[in-house]
């Protein structure tokens, strides 16, 4: 019994550690979103489509895990999409304390052959 709880105990450390190391919190090494997480996606969702030149109903922010994901649809072209990456990247960099972004693209029209494309950092 006491060396289960010696194993726990040291399991929780060194978690807490490896997820500091990241910038991530404890919270977040374990899967939970925090209210500082949502306040970003907050933020994002209500700065991103004048940072971008988007209407707001292109643009949908949720809040995850110590990232931020990201949705816009109706990007027809891979030069729209490369220069939406482009400017996220610039605000990631700018802004150093913002959560990783994961973006989703979704194309221009509606077709179902063509899928969204995901881009992480």
């Amino acid at each position: 019994m006491k060396r289960l709880l010696v194993f726990i105990i040291a399991s929780f450390i060194l978690l807490g550690c490896q997820s500091n190391q990241g910038g991530g919190s404890f919270a977040h090494a374990l899967g939970a979103i925090e209210a500082s997480d949502i306040k970003q996606a907050n933020y994002l969702q209500d700065e991103l489509p004048r940072y971008l030149g988007m209407l707001d109903n292109r643009i949908r922010v949720e809040p995850g895990s110590g990232v931020s994901h990201v949705d816009v649809y109706g990007v027809p072209d891979t030069a729209g999409r490369e220069a939406l990456i482009a400017k996220l990247h610039d605000l990631e960099v700018s802004n150093p304390k913002l959560n990783p972004i994961k973006l989703l693209i979704f194309p221009g029209d509606d077709s179902i052959f063509r899928k969204a494309a995901l881009i992480q950092r």
